[in-house]
């Protein structure tokens, strides 16, 4: 049998914004859960450094965002920085919802 060709009709490359996008939704998702899991172990009593790792986590959160969608409006972007940007929006949401059932 002969061999089945496969063919590509762009040539998209992965973005530098996109891979960095993801990278820092990664970091920033595991911060969240770092300083869940530790104000979990405190019993809600962790103190500033949890607040300050999960504002750190925030604003991570909040670059990637950014990075991803100025590298999802190039033109010659994959699927690499949607996924990035998709899983920012989604950690910031989950930041935001934490932030604002805590001034509750």
């Amino acid at each position: 049998m002969a061999k089945k060709e496969v063919y590509r009709f762009t040539k998209k490359e992965q973005s530098k914004g996109g891979k960095e996008a993801l990278i820092l939704a990664a970091v920033s998702a595991g911060l969240l859960l770092i300083a869940v899991l530790v104000s979990i172990v405190f019993g809600g009593q962790a103190g500033v450094y949890v607040g300050g790792l999960a504002f750190i986590g925030f604003m991570l959160t909040i670059y990637g965002l950014v990075t991803g969608i100025r590298s999802v409006q190039e033109d010659n972007s994959a699927k690499l920085p949607v996924a990035g940007t998709l899983a920012c929006g989604v950690i910031l949401a989950i930041f935001l919802v934490m932030f604002f059932a805590g001034i509750r």
